[in-house]
C-alpha cells in the first residue's frame, strides 16, 4: 500500500478520572519522496479513502480540524490540497482553477508546490480523474465486474477491457528518440 491509516486515542486525566478523550486519525502517505511526484492513481485512491473516512466522521459530529503536512512543510502538502480542492470544485461547479487556488494557497504559505513537475502533476492527476473516473470497486464485486467487462457494447463493438486499454494508452506518454 502507498499509505497507512492509524488511529490514536489521547486522554487527559485529572486525578484518576479521564477529563478529556480524543481520537486522532492519521492518513500517512508513505510513497511520496520530497520534491517528487507519486503515481496519479495512487494519490486519487488516497484522496478517496481520506474523503470516505472524514465524511463518516463529519456525519457523526465528532470532527475536529484537519491538518495536512509534509516533512518540509510545503511542496507535497500544496499538491494534495490543490488536487483535493479542485476535485471538490469540479464536483460543485463543474470546473477547475488550479492557478487561482494555488495562488490563494501561496498567499497563506510560501513554497506550497515546490517545482514545475509538481505543478504539472496536479494537472495530470485532475486529467486522470476526469478521463478515467473512479476505477476502484469492492473485491466482492470482482466476478460480476469480470462478466460485465467481457460483454461487448453494441454501439462501439468493444468490451470494457478494450475501452479501458484505450484510456490507459491516452494516459501513457509517448517516448521518442532524438
Amino acid at each position: 500500500a502507498n499509505f497507512h491509516i492509524r488511529t490514536f486515542r489521547l486522554y487527559k486525566k485529572e486525578g484518576d478520572a479521564i477529563a478529556e478523550d480524543r481520537t486522532i486519525l492519521q492518513f500517512h502517505y508513505t510513497q511520496w519522496h520530497s520534491h517528487s511526484c507519486p503515481f496519479t492513481n495512487a494519490l486519487l485512491e488516497f484522496r478517496r479513502r481520506v474523503r470516505a473516512v472524514v465524511g463518516h466522521v463529519i456525519k457523526s459530529n465528532e470532527a475536529g480540524p484537519m491538518v495536512v503536512h509534509c516533512n518540509d512543510g510545503g511542496g507535497r502538502s500544496g499538491v494534495y490540497l490543490s488536487v483535493d480542492a479542485n476535485m471538490e470544485l469540479a464536483e460543485e461547479e463543474d470546473k477547475f482553477d488550479v492557478f487561482g487556488y494555488l495562488k490563494k494557497l501561496r498567499q497563506s504559505r510560501k513554497g506550497l508546490v515546490d517545482n514545475v513537475d509538481q505543478y504539472k502533476f496536479i494537472y495530470d492527476t485532475l486529467e486522470e480523474h476526469v478521463i478515467c473516473g473512479n476505477s476502484w470497486f469492492p473485491v466482492s464485486e470482482l466476478s460480476q465486474r469480470l462478466k460485465q467487462k467481457s460483454s461487448k457494447d453494441p454501439n462501439t463493438k468493444m468490451n470494457e477491457y478494450q475501452r479501458e486499454y484505450m484510456l490507459i494508452c491516452k494516459q501513457t506518454p509517448r517516448f521518442t528518440i532524438g
